[in-house]
C-alpha cells in the first residue's frame, strides 16, 4: 500500500520497517508492562532494559537495548544485545558488522536524527550539524545470529542483513526509556535540537 504523501522521499536504510517497527514493538512493550512486567533477568542497578522484535527481508531481528543515565539532554546507552534469524548465514562476520553498523545508524537517528520543513521544504540542506554519538559513547555491542541449519532447503529464502540492525533499535530503545523514567515516547527523535556541537 503507498502513502501519498507532499512531501518527497529519498532513500532511507531500512525503509518501512523502521517507522512500523517502531510503532508496533513500542506498543507489544506496552501490552507487556500491563501482563508481563517481569520480563528477563534483572539489569545492573540503575540501568533498565528495552525490547523490540520486527521482520524484515525475510529476516527475523530483536534488539534489547540496556540504558542507565537519562537527562534531558541525553541518554547514557551501555548495551546493545542483538539476535537474527536469516535462516542461513553465509557470513557470520559481515552480518555482525552490517548489525552492528545498522544499530549505530538507528541510535543516531532515534537520538538526534530530525528533518524540518517549511512550505513543503526541507530545512537542513546537508547532515553536517547532525549530533551523532561519538566513540566514548558507543555501547557494548553483542550479536547472535541463530545457527543455520544442518541441511539448507533451497525452497527457503535466504534472509536479508544489511538493514536489520535499524528497525527494532528505536523501539527496543524507547522501551528502556519508558522502564527507567516511567515516560513514553511516541515521536523521534529524542533529541531534535541537538548539535555536534561546532565538531
Amino acid at each position: 500500500m503507498t502513502h501519498p504523501s507532499p512531501i518527497p522521499v529519498g532513500f532511507w536504510r531500512s525503509v518501512g520497517a523502521s517507522l512500523n517497527t517502531f510503532g508496533v514493538e513500542s506498543m507489544i512493550d506496552e501490552l507487556a508492562a500491563a501482563a508481563l512486567g517481569n520480563w528477563g533477568s534483572a539489569p545492573p542497578s540503575g540501568r533498565k532494559r528495552g525490547i523490540a522484535i520486527g521482520t524484515a527481508f525475510n529476516s527475523i531481528v530483536a534488539e534489547v537495548v540496556e540504558i542507565g543515565c537519562a537527562t534531558s539532554t541525553g541518554i547514557t546507552v551501555n548495551r546493545v544485545s542483538i539476535a537474527l534469524d536469516c535462516y542461513l548465514s553465509v557470513n557470520p562476520g559481515s552480518i555482525q558488522a552490517q548489525l552492528a553498523g545498522g544499530m549505530v545508524h538507528g541510535l543516531n537517528a532515534a537520538l538526534y536524527g530530525q528533518q524540518t520543513f517549511l512550505n513543503w521544504a526541507a530545512q537542513k540542506k546537508n547532515f553536517n550539524n547532525n549530533r551523532m554519538i561519538r566513540l566514548n559513547e558507543m555501547p557494548d555491542v553483542a550479536v547472535t545470529i541463530i545457527p543455520s541449519p544442518a541441511a539448507a532447503d533451497r525452497k527457503v529464502n535466504i534472509g536479508g542483513v544489511g538493514e536489520l540492525g535499524v528497525p527494532t533499535l528505536a523501539p527496543a530503545l524507547a522501551n528502556a526509556y519508558f522502564t527507567l523514567t516511567g515516560q513514553r515516547v511516541r515521536s523521534l527523535p529524542f533529541f531534535p535540537n541537538a548539535t555536534m556541537g561546532g565538531l
